[in-house]
Formats: structure tokens, sequence, C-alpha cells
């Protein structure tokens, strides 16, 4: 494997074998990710949604992020004078 090949699998593989951010937050924010109407990826969602129950987080949180992720990341959203002067 070659140096760029290693310095792209260490990055993409970081946030699982670092260990800063519990396994769980960290699966509950590829749910979000891949659920946000900005990337809408079914395949991912579900993937991400298995890896946290298996992590311990409860149904409500899954069902919390998917509703933030659906409500933050959609076109409703998109007011950018929100906390301007």
């Amino acid at each position: 494997m070659g140096p760029w090949t290693a310095a792209c699998m260490k990055m993409t593989t970081n946030p699982w074998a670092e260990e800063v951010l519990p396994r769980k937050f960290i699966e509950l924010v590829g749910i979000a990710l891949n659920a946000a109407c900005t990337n809408l990826n079914p395949e991912g969602t579900r993937r991400h949604i298995r890896a946290p129950l298996e992590a311990g987080t409860t149904r409500d949180e899954v069902l919390t992020v998917l509703k933030m992720a659906s409500v933050m990341s959609g076109p409703a959203n998109k007011d950018t004078s929100v906390g301007r002067k």
C-alpha cells in the first residue's frame, strides 16, 4: 500500500479507531449525514441505524436524529438571516 492510500485509509477509519468520541455518537452522526436531504442515502442510513443500535443507542435516540436530519437539513431551513444583525 502506497503512502497516499495509507493516509486515506487512516483518515476514513479514524473516527472508529481513535476512540475520541463514543462509537454510539459517531454512528448517530452517520445516521444524520446519510439521512440529510442533501445526501438521501437510504442504504447508508439503514446501515447507520443498525450500527448505533448494536452500540447501545435507544430507538428514541435514533428517531430523534432522523427527525433532526429531516428538519434541519431541509429547504425550509435555508434562512441565512437567522442569527444576523
